[in-house]
């Protein structure tokens, strides 16, 4: 499914009791630009996680998936415990008045809470406190990703969930881009971009659409 945009309401419909990677999906969490997601259970083990799945293209969803890949590939002695860990993806067969698409997906790990939220728990010192914690370790997995030439696009505090209650975690790699090569060669950078992120998070240069032309 590279051009149908799927209404959000419909996904949630046919997916609900679906069975993906061993996973039975049994809650939708929420829908964005490019994908729908969801929380689910293994159905032997019953640990929690996260699955995505393309509403629109599968073109975002695939490179999404290759850049929490390279996460992986590249991080297996030393990977940050603050960026978003993802377990398989693939394509499953949907279902949608009658007809079978297939629609790529993301399974990845379960970080349901939110670092504002955490926050609002404490006063005075604790707060002060707690809010640097959180901000150093949330640093540490942006210097992680960028370490990898990989550059989030979107990041705020709607895309920082929280492990076990007191770990960030750094999630929503669908507007990432990867501006380094292997062998940590810069990318040619595009002189005109569409904007991309979050409009009230964005810098001034991708409101303009010069995101990647190395402006100051």
């Amino acid at each position: 499914m590279d051009d149908q945009e799927l209404d959000p309401t419909q996904v949630k419909e046919a997916l609900i009791d679906f069975v993906v990677d061993d996973y039975k999906i049994v809650k939708a969490l929420g829908a964005g630009a490019f994908g729908a997601a969801f929380e689910a259970e293994h159905i032997k083990n019953k640990t929690k996680a996260c699955i995505k799945v393309a509403l629109g293209s599968n073109r975002n969803l695939r490179f999404e998936a290759a850049t929490m890949q390279r996460l992986v590939d590249y991080q297996r002695k030393h990977r940050t415990r603050h960026l978003c860990r993802i377990y398989e993806n693939g394509e499953l067969n949907l279902v949608t008045d009658k007809v079978t698409l297939k629609n790529a997906y993301i399974t990845m790990e379960f970080a349901p809470g939110n670092m504002v939220g955490h926050i609002a728990q404490f006063y005075g010192y604790d707060f002060l406190i707690t809010g640097c914690d959180l901000a150093l370790k949330t640093l540490n997995g942006l210097y992680n990703l960028h370490s990898l030439g990989i550059i989030h696009r979107d990041f705020k505090a709607e895309n920082v969930g929280m492990r076990n209650d007191r770990t960030p975690v750094i999630l929503d790699f669908g507007l990432a881009r990867i501006v380094s090569d292997r062998q940590g060669n810069l990318r040619n950078a595009r002189s005109k971009v569409a904007p991309r992120g979050t409009s009230e998070w964005a810098s001034w240069k991708s409101e303009m659409g010069f995101e990647q032309a190395w402006l100051i």
